[in-house]
């Protein structure tokens, strides 16, 4: 037999982080284009190591 752990953020955790994303580019409009890129990158990459998940964009995909 084959057994897959699927492991998954909460719809609260998304939820989340969608509006930290939210406030900070709000917050931080003066910053140029490649900064923001570059914070936003560091954030995300934070948070899928936290939850032990791939960079995969089926997680966005039920983001809402």
């Amino acid at each position: 037999m084959f057994f897959q752990i699927h492991i998954e953020a909460s719809k609260e955790s998304r939820s989340r982080l969608k509006q930290n994303i939210i406030e900070y580019l709000k917050k931080n409009t003066q910053k140029s284009q490649s900064e923001v890129i570059q914070a936003l990158n560091t954030r995300l990459k934070g948070w899928l190591n936290y939850y032990n998940m791939p960079g995969d964009t089926a997680i966005w995909n039920t983001t809402e």
